[in-house]
């Protein structure tokens, strides 16, 4: 969802912050108790909790998930299996702040919002995870967006935004933040994460095949990419423990005991079947795409074979950028190209194609029976990963430089992780 946001700093602004401050000690007393919620999910980008009783407060991340969102004497509204402890805190009352919401983000740098619609100030805890320490954090305090709950009293959006410091930290790990910070009232205020100055030109994004059948397969991997360094691990499916009798574990045992790193999943045909609520329920939408300077990610759900019109009006609708990658399980499918583990609809596989090369996507990663590594059609390069043979690759290293340019530059290694 775009914003489109004027850097209008004044010294207003930080005084109307101040006087926020101070009426919210004065006003968050048994008022605040007052409060319930909902949670509900978007079915591209983003993922949203919203209290809409008193409050009108709503909380958003695109691309991600909200973990958790409670007010502390609300139950939490998210049951996925969690141990964080912010989660465990606002779900049993015992935190003293007025709201708490953890996201998980799904991309390297994710967007988050956080909308006040209600007439008073309010604040919010707010933990970020998955996402890389050393990101740096710019926050845009905005009119209340449109969509946003509001009360009666709350003005129609303005056309102004202004650019606020960064709110203090309260914690900070290898893949997590976490702040404290003000709503004022009847406005929204957005984070949006980049490279720090010394990085914004290179990153390092790893793209793996399937490879939960083998435990060392998946140790010598993951190796890998924190020895590379990778900035960012991308599995396209296959990331289960069929061991594990509840869905949502099933989709985590195998990987997050031994990464250190953020990472993603697309939906295989292992996840599909564990079914698609429990990966909603932990990572979020399975379609969604984000920035990274001037490249584009794509990640799109064809895990059953199948690709959707609701699919190819979303990738229509993204703005298109100087590079992108495309990330799925099957591969579009093509006559004599591509086999038929494909996508198997050949009229929406070519549109796709269609699509992707007119948004500017040069290159698509995909899960493939094939015995050959690469294919080029229509200027669109296919890099396929094929788990099943030792003598090709199930994973590639993907280095982006320039990422700020008219013209970035993705270079592609395949390498094998036995």
């Amino acid at each position: 969802m775009p914003l489109q946001a004027k850097p209008l700093c004044s010294a207003f602004a930080h005084l109307c912050l101040l006087a926020c401050t101070v009426a919210l000690l004065l006003c968050c007393s048994s008022g605040c108790s007052e409060f319930s919620g909902e949670q509900s999910s978007l079915s591209t980008q983003s993922s949203l909790a919203s209290f809409t009783t008193n409050a009108r407060i709503r909380a958003e991340i695109s691309p991600g998930k909200i973990l958790c969102a409670s007010h502390p004497l609300a139950s939490a509204l998210s049951t996925a299996p969690s141990t964080d402890e912010l989660c465990a805190a606002a779900a049993d009352g015992t935190t003293q702040d007025p709201f708490v919401a953890v996201f998980r983000a799904s991309a390297p740098l994710p967007i988050l919002f956080l909308d006040n619609g209600d007439a008073a100030p309010r604040q919010i805890r707010l933990r970020l995870t998955n996402a890389r320490a050393d990101l740096t954090t710019s926050v845009v305090l905005l009119p209340l967006r449109e969509s946003a709950p509001r009360a009666t009293s709350c003005p129609d959006a303005g056309a102004t935004a202004t650019y606020l410091t960064p709110p203090p930290e309260l914690r900070r790990s290898a893949t997590e933040r976490e702040w404290l910070l003000l709503l004022p009232p009847c406005s929204s205020l957005s984070l949006r994460f980049a490279l720090p100055e010394d990085r914004q030109d290179a990153f390092r994004l790893l793209i793996a095949g399937p490879n939960a059948n083998s435990d060392n397969a998946l140790d010598a991997l993951i190796a890998d990419a924190n020895a590379w360094p990778a900035d960012h691990l991308h599995f396209l499916g296959g990331m289960l423990n069929a061991n594990a009798t509840e869905p949502a574990a099933r989709l985590l045992s195998l990987v997050e005991p031994r990464i250190t790193i953020p990472y993603s999943l697309s939906l295989g045909d292992a996840e599909r079947d564990a079914g698609r609520a429990a990966y909603f329920e932990r990572f979020g939408p399975s379609d969604f795409s984000s920035m990274l300077g001037n490249v584009q990610l794509l990640s799109l759900d064809t895990s059953d074979g199948e690709l959707s019109l609701d699919q190819l009006d979303f990738v229509r609708n993204l703005t298109p950028a100087p590079a992108g990658l495309a990330l799925l399980f099957h591969a579009p499918a093509l006559p004599d190209a591509i086999s038929p583990e494909g996508i198997v609809s050949p009229e929406r596989s070519l549109r796709l194609l269609e699509l992707l090369r007119d948004h500017g996507f040069g290159h698509l990663f995909s899960v493939s029976d094939r015995a050959d590594a690469s294919t080029v059609n229509n200027t669109l390069l296919f890099q396929l990963t094929d788990p099943a043979s030792d003598a090709d690759a199930n994973f590639a290293r993907v280095i982006i430089t320039e990422l700020r340019s008219a013209t970035p530059r993705i270079s592609v290694e395949l390498r094998s992780a036995r």
